[in-house]
């Protein structure tokens, strides 16, 4: 993995009070550390290609890393309403999320909603400014991806299908105005009657000359790509140095600003 060094400038860490001393570390190592131990929930790195692109925050009072900033969300699924009658929801069920490390669920309990099978739920992702290694893992997340949720309990698998890629600076569609699109239309070629809704609403845009619509096949095109496509050494190693930077340059930044 390579580095860039001007980035990485080896800084000054306070030690607690009680010593009086300080403590010189560099901050490449210590970045190094921090993606090893970096887990879910109550200890992300803020340095790993997960963290910068789905966010993370402090958790520790005393943080590793000498200043305390967080890193909020680059990607936001949204929410997903059925094509279907409400009545297909047949039970609730209680959850507990559980710490990746030593699978113990701790007091984060709560209940969801489950479903008949067959149930389709229309929704859009959308990624803010993300890197091409980035998209291309979010593609590849979004078709593998086979189950949602924190519990632990078998209820069942969904699949995603991916009808359609826009890319904006602003959001075109929501969830909401897909779903009643959709509802009104045929879902015979739903990748074109898709299309076609992307074409409607981008009229609707505040910036048109900034918006570009792939069509059914190129959607297909791409999806087939990126799923096709291996992650070489090369190919992680670039999205991991990606977000290495972006942490050095965000903490350094933080550095310059508390003082």
């Amino acid at each position: 993995m390579s580095w860039t060094n001007t980035l990485y400038h080896p800084v000054r860490f306070a030690s607690r009070p009680a010593k009086q001393n300080t403590q010189k570390k560099d901050l490449k190592t210590l970045l190094e550390q921090e993606i090893l131990e970096c887990e879910i929930k109550d200890s992300l790195c803020r340095t790993c290609p997960r963290c910068t692109l789905f966010g993370a925050v402090v958790t520790e009072r005393e943080a590793k890393i000498w200043s305390r900033w967080n890193i909020k969300h680059r990607i936001e699924y949204s929410s997903a309403f059925s094509l279907e009658s409400y009545d297909l929801v047949t039970e609730n069920m209680t959850f507990n999320a559980v710490t990746e490390s030593t699978q113990l669920t701790g007091q984060a309990l709560g209940t969801t909603e489950n479903i008949a099978p067959l149930v389709n739920f229309p929704s859009i992702v959308s990624i803010n400014s993300p890197t091409w290694e980035e998209l291309i893992l979010v593609i590849k997340n979004l078709i593998k991806t086979k189950s949602y949720g924190a519990e632990g309990r078998t209820k069942g698998d969904t699949v995603n299908y991916i009808t359609g890629i826009v890319f904006a600076n602003e959001e075109v569609l929501t969830p909401l105005e897909y779903l009643l699109e959709l509802s009104q239309s045929s879902l015979q070629n739903v990748c074109e009657t898709t299309y076609q809704i992307e074409e409607k609403y981008a009229d609707l845009a505040a910036f048109k000359d900034a918006i570009r619509l792939l069509t059914p096949q190129e959607v297909e095109e791409f999806t087939n790509y990126a799923s096709g496509l291996q992650l070489t050494a090369e190919f992680v190693a670039k999205a991991f140095t990606d977000s290495l930077r972006f942490a050095g340059q965000v903490d350094e930044r933080a550095r310059q600003t508390s003082t």
